[in-house]
Order: C-alpha cells, then sequence, then structure tokens
C-alpha cells in the first residue's frame, strides 16, 4: 500500500498465486483482494495486513469489487460466472 508521497508499506504476501483484482471498500479501511487460486481475501486498507480469507473456491477470480456500502463483494471467475459475497 503507497501513499501519494512514494512511501508504502513493506511487501506482504497475500495469494499463492498471481492477485488479480483489488478493491477498496467505501471509506478505505479494508481492501478486498482475489487471486489466481480462488480465493477473496480482506486486507486492513491502512497498513495492509491481513484480516481474513473470505472464500476459497477452484476457479480462479480474475476481478473483484465491494459495492458502495462495503458490505458485499463480487468476483468474476474463470468459470463465466460472477458471484456475490457478504
Amino acid at each position: 500500500i503507497w501513499d501519494l508521497g512514494g512511501t508504502g508499506t513493506p511487501e506482504k504476501q497475500g495469494h499463492s498465486e498471481a492477485c488479480l483484482g483489488i478493491s477498496y471498500f467505501p471509506y478505505g479501511d479494508k481492501v478486498l483482494t482475489c487471486g489466481e487460486e480462488g480465493t477473496l481475501k480482506i486486507w486492513d486498507g491502512k497498513e495492509g495486513l491481513f484480516e481474513k480469507q473470505v472464500i476459497q473456491r477452484e476457479e480462479r477470480f480474475l476481478a473483484c469489487a465491494c459495492d458502495p456500502s462495503g458490505q458485499r463483494g463480487a468476483v468474476a471467475c474463470d468459470d463465466g460466472v460472477l458471484r456475490i459475497y457478504s
């Protein structure tokens, strides 16, 4: 996580395969990421620390987004399905 001044937190290993999507929650306090290995994870948006894994599936997750309320996340999967999690 980097600020616009160019300083950031140390890199964190978050996914066992490529991280293909990232989306900030509405207030910037959390970050949603999805990985090629089929995981959807939540991170602290200020410190970059891992908080929890939401789901793991066999399909690859290609992109993710948070809804405006921050209560749900959507992922686009390589099987052509859009999945929504709360």
